[in-house]
């Protein structure tokens, strides 16, 4: 159900009340955050939100500006004056100030004091200072707030704090430990949060993603331990497909609506207690619902299923499950494995016929007009924007210098050897690019190289494109082999990977789940048993992603999520369609 260990709060804090403190009488005035605010690398996005402690709303409470001090200089926010201040029963809090800030640590949030009342006023100092960071789309300032009698008026003082980077892309849910918390999610979803399930204010970073089953992946982050437990209330998604499915053909999305085996009978929802939060998944919200697994849609009965305690690779190597992924090859020239997405090493699995006349392999490519050195320069994108064609599969390419990928309108130049339909977008340059003789190579790289011929590849190592010969139609590299004439690499790191290999009219691609981790040698038993006995690692950790029938199977959880949204931007994919 969730991730196998705790993982220590996110940037959690709690603050304590400072009435006598002096406001400070010089600040950094601070730009308002709009969609056309330019941030600059030493900056990013800070949202400053409140809500009350006590189960009460006030409208309309006066509010003066937001101070955000570090030790040694303070920055000034504008507000609008008026606050409505409200409780976090439904996971909400409001925002008082939205502002571009510059990357500082944060110490000391002061309230100014407005005219008039009531009024929010104070000043925390925060136990454990907020650490801004570059490269995340925004971060946001919970400030838990009591109201009392202050200089005879009645006020709103700080009395706790959290804080969380967030990505638009999910949800937030502002929590408060003396109010129970009931926030309506996307799709649906209620996650009930107890009071007293925490000691401490929390903002819960929450993303609830279609993966194309009956029910969502859902992913609460932080992932902490509760003193009592929460609850998900989750409906099944109409069309969606069991999670307990082995072997599944697969086409265009359009092909895949129409042979899809829809969930029977009426919509359930699914009802879970949390005793702590992490990653939910599809398959564990589906048993909850309907009380044991679904029966197996598409497969012949004959199949067996992964018995506890079998591996990947020792499922595979079974001959009655090799010889019904050739017979559901038949059907479309492409399928999914979906047993191994819960057993080790946690994967998706796409095999492809590429004998079979309609399929087509191509490394689809942006350009940029943006970018510095040597070229070209490729636009990064999302992995499910690159379909340009009817697409069966795609998965991530290899690594690419430039930008990070965080954000829309990045560049790179694609590293290793890389051709594209005949375009060289890479040859192995130090820096990465084509088309510079003089410069440094890149070092040796395992190839995997395409002429005319989409069912022979051609596997080699070397350091330049010179040796592609009559195979250089479409060509991927790594700086990692899997899987070398059928001798295994070394383990190498464990990580989100992907990979692919291909031999005997079969290609193979594989990428981890999406809160999966594996090795090249654990891999390499994966392709070894489906006969494959060369294999090369593509880019991994954020990078690694999958798309099946338009469906991006291993969305971002966690840390990752936060920072990249759903999927980080790459360079290119490998991609199979008709």
């Amino acid at each position: 159900m969730l991730l196998n260990r705790v993982m220590p709060v996110l940037l959690l804090f709690v603050a304590a009340h400072a009435i006598g403190a002096p406001t400070p009488r010089y600040a950094t005035q601070l730009e308002k955050f709009s969609s056309e605010s330019r941030i600059p690398d030493s900056a990013m996005r800070l949202r400053v939100s409140v809500a009350t402690d006590a189960p009460s709303s006030e409208r309309a409470v006066r509010i003066g500006d937001v101070l955000l001090c570090s030790k040694s200089n303070c920055y000034r926010a504008r507000t609008t004056g008026y606050v409505d201040v409200t409780d976090t029963s439904a996971g909400t809090a409001n925002v008082v100030a939205d502002v571009v800030m510059p990357v500082v640590t944060i110490t000391d949030v002061y309230f100014t004091e407005p005219n008039g009342g009531p009024a929010l006023t104070g000043h925390v100092n925060l136990k454990a200072p907020f650490v801004m960071e570059q490269g995340f789309y925004g971060a946001e300032l919970l400030i838990g707030v009591r109201k009392q009698q202050l200089n005879a008026k009645p006020s709103y003082i700080p009395t706790q704090a959290a804080s969380s980077f967030f990505n638009p892309e999910s949800s937030l849910v502002h929590y408060l430990p003396s109010l129970q918390t009931v926030a309506k999610l996307p799709g649906g979803a209620v996650l009930t949060i107890p009071a007293g399930a925490l000691d401490a204010a929390q903002v819960f970073h929450v993303s609830v993603d279609n993966v194309g089953e009956m029910y969502p992946r859902i992913d609460i982050y932080p992932y902490v331990k509760l003193h009592r437990p929460a609850t998900i209330d989750v409906p099944s998604i109409p069309g969606g497909t069991s999670a307990h499915e082995m072997i599944v053909p697969i086409g265009t999305r359009e092909e895949q609506a129409l042979w899809a085996t829809p969930n029977a009978g009426p919509a359930r929802n699914a009802r879970m207690a949390l005793p702590q939060t992490g990653v939910i998944k599809p398959d564990i919200l589906e048993d909850s619902a309907l009380g044991s697994p679904r029966a197996i849609n598409g497969m012949p009965s004959d199949v067996p299923s992964a018995s506890a305690g079998t591996t990947c690779a020792g499922y595979l190597a079974q001959p009655i499950v090799i010889g019904a992924l050739n017979l559901a090859l038949l059907k479309t020239g492409a399928v999914r494995v979906k047993t191994c997405e819960k057993i080790r090493p946690y994967v998706h699995i796409v095999y492809v016929n590429t004998k079979d006349n309609r399929i087509r392999y191509s490394l689809p490519y942006a350009m940029s007009s943006a970018g510095q050195g040597n070229g070209p320069y490729l636009r990064l994108q999302r992995i499910d924007a690159f379909t340009a064609s009817p697409s069966i599969a795609m998965i991530n390419g290899f690594t690419w210098s430039g930008d990070s990928g965080t954000f829309d309108n990045q560049w790179g130049r694609a590293e290793g050897i890389v051709r594209s339909n005949g375009v060289a977008l890479g040859d192995n340059v130090s820096g990465g690019g084509a088309g510079c003789p003089s410069c440094k190579n890149g070092g040796n790289k395992f190839v995997m190289a395409y002429g005319g011929d989409k069912s022979q590849p051609a596997f080699f190592t070397t350091t330049t494109p010179s040796s592609l010969g009559s195979s250089s139609l479409n060509v991927v590299s790594s700086s990692t082999s899997i899987v070398k004439n059928g001798a295994c690499a070394a383990s190498g790191d464990q990580n989100r990977w992907s990979a692919v290999g291909a031999a005997n009219g079969r290609m193979v691609f594989i990428s981890s789940t999406s809160d999966g981790t594996t090795s090249a040698a654990e891999l390499c038993t994966v392709f070894r048993a489906m006969l494959i006995r060369n294999a090369l690692r593509l880019d991994g950790g954020p990078s690694a992603s999958l798309v099946v029938s338009g469906q991006l199977l291993n969305e971002l959880t966690g840390l990752a999520r936060l920072k990249y949204g759903r999927a980080r931007h790459i360079a290119y994919p490998l991609r199979i369609s008709y």
